[in-house]
């Protein structure tokens, strides 16, 4: 078990978790923890799932999170940097990632945020980068979402992106200066 959780946190979150898996809602729970003590920045993920009726603490569980990382881990970890005054809304991407051209560089967080910057939805980029070492695959995949032609003016419509938030997790990296697989 986590000794840095509170205990108290860790009961009230076992017992929260407890009410979902008895309404019958699901049948694995798992919970990504980010806690700020002193300055640090603690993560943690809490797996559980139903065994006859309980909810029992699993500590190898898998969970695809695949479209759940963007919406909450990457807005949440966004959130608190903007909290933190470290970024805002209308902070552009050329003003975080250097050497970025035009029109990307002019790309506001929030458009990326609201899925409004302009970026197609999906690209399969994962031919290309399989091929690369693994230390070259993100400067990479930058580069080439940062290359693709928006598909509307930024601001203008909405097209979930998930480009646009690959982009805003580098944002995040860059300027927490933590990797997000952390």
């Amino acid at each position: 078990m986590e000794n840095w959780l509170d205990k108290e946190l860790l009961c009230d979150i076992h017992q929260i978790l407890g009410e979902v898996a008895r309404s019958t809602i699901c049948t694995d729970v798992s919970l990504g923890l980010s806690i700020c003590k002193k300055n640090k920045w603690l993560r943690s993920v809490l797996s559980y799932e139903v065994v006859g009726g309980q909810l029992e603490r699993v500590s190898e569980k898998l969970f695809d999170l695949a479209s759940l990382t963007k919406p909450v881990v990457t807005s949440l970890s966004l959130l608190r940097l903007l909290e933190e005054g470290e970024v805002a809304l209308q902070n552009v991407v050329g003003e975080i990632i250097k050497d970025t051209k035009p029109p990307h560089c002019n790309l506001k967080i929030v458009d990326l945020l609201n899925h409004r910057a302009g970026l197609p939805a999906h690209q399969e980029y994962f031919h290309k980068l399989l091929k690369l070492p693994k230390d070259k695959r993100s400067f990479q995949i930058q580069k080439m979402i940062l290359s693709e032609p928006l598909v509307f003016s930024p601001g203008k419509q909405e097209l979930y992106s998930d480009l646009g938030y690959i982009i805003l997790g580098q944002i995040i990296e860059i300027v927490s200066k933590e990797s997000m697989e952390k």
